[in-house]
């Protein structure tokens, strides 16, 4: 069914609402959600495909990621927590170019306690504030040289 704001819905409807499990919703944006649609909101498990082929597959509360969930956003794939909409909570990312940081986020950001591993095997595990390292922490150069303290970057 396609709607006036050029949004499109395919899937079972119950009193004039979508309704049903592995239901299709595509935005007048182009967002596109398959999931369980209850009194016309996605709950539950589910997924969403943007126009700029990120995906993600995890826990939908009325359309917004919360939860768990697994997003690829392309130059990187993240796995963890969602609260809101955003990526907040224990979570860990693994980017195209072999780093990864595992550890606590705040809106989509390090921000907490975590640890960064760069493609070289040097590592920095330690304390986040905004994405940057902040406060005490270790970073490891290679297997014999290393930097205990505190640290602003």
């Amino acid at each position: 069914l396609y709607m006036k704001d050029g949004s499109m819905y395919k899937g079972n409807w119950i009193d004039n609402k979508f309704c049903g499990i592995n239901n299709v919703f595509i935005d007048s944006n182009g967002i596109a959600y398959k999931g369980n649609f209850i009194n016309g909101i996605l709950e539950g498990i589910g997924n969403r495909f943007t126009i700029e082929n990120h995906s993600y597959t995890g826990n939908f509360v009325h359309f917004k990621r919360e939860g768990q969930g697994e997003e690829n956003f392309g130059e990187c794939i993240y796995k963890g927590e969602y609260k809101d909409d955003k990526i907040n909570g224990e979570g860990e990312i693994i980017f195209n170019s072999g780093d990864s940081y595992k550890g606590q986020f705040l809106n989509g950001v390090f921000h907490g306690e975590g640890h960064y591993i760069w493609k070289n095997k040097s590592e920095y595990i330690g304390s986040y504030v905004n994405g940057k390292f902040h406060g005490h922490g270790i970073y490891i150069a290679n297997q014999n040289e290393y930097y205990k303290g505190k640290g602003v970057r």
